[in-house]
């Protein structure tokens, strides 16, 4: 869906598998260079955590649905962990986690909250240690939209 004439895109951010790279990554995103609010989805102690771990400082914002300005810092939509994480060591606990995330987008794509989605890396095989059969971001995504042909 295309952003509503005069405001800014709004992108959804998933930060990925909690043990991988993808919450430090969070740290390296800035909002100022990019015309549109950027929303990072994850759960904010880990990500400012994983970012100090690295030496990279993050500023984050609550977000808002009804906020309509570009803020200059990304926005943070809560979603707490399942289970603590510690980076390099991946626990199947934190896969319906993974999947929150990408559901959480998904569903506020689908319903025109968020315009586009940005997803981290996550780590298949850990979603499916859980039990939970998944092939990819591509077909999850597909099956959450109804479609057969990505």
């Amino acid at each position: 869906m295309p952003a509503e004439s005069g405001r800014p895109p709004v992108i959804a951010i998933t930060s990925g598998e909690p043990a991988g790279v993808g919450p430090e990554l969070m740290g390296a995103i800035r909002a100022k260079d990019f015309a549109a609010r950027l929303i990072i989805l994850g759960d904010e102690e880990l990500i400012r955590n994983r970012c100090r771990q690295v030496g990279r400082a993050i500023d984050l914002i609550p977000y808002r649905p009804d906020n309509t300005a570009s803020p200059t810092i990304p926005e943070i939509l809560p979603i707490p962990l399942k289970s603590p994480s510690k980076a390099g060591e991946l626990d199947a606990a934190n896969a319906a986690y993974v999947l929150e995330l990408l559901d959480r987008a998904g569903k506020g794509c689908l319903a025109g909250e968020f315009d586009a989605m940005v997803t981290a890396p996550i780590q298949k095989e850990t979603i499916n240690r859980a039990g939970i059969s998944f092939s990819g971001h591509t077909e999850y995504l597909a099956e959450l939209c109804g479609v057969t042909k990505p």
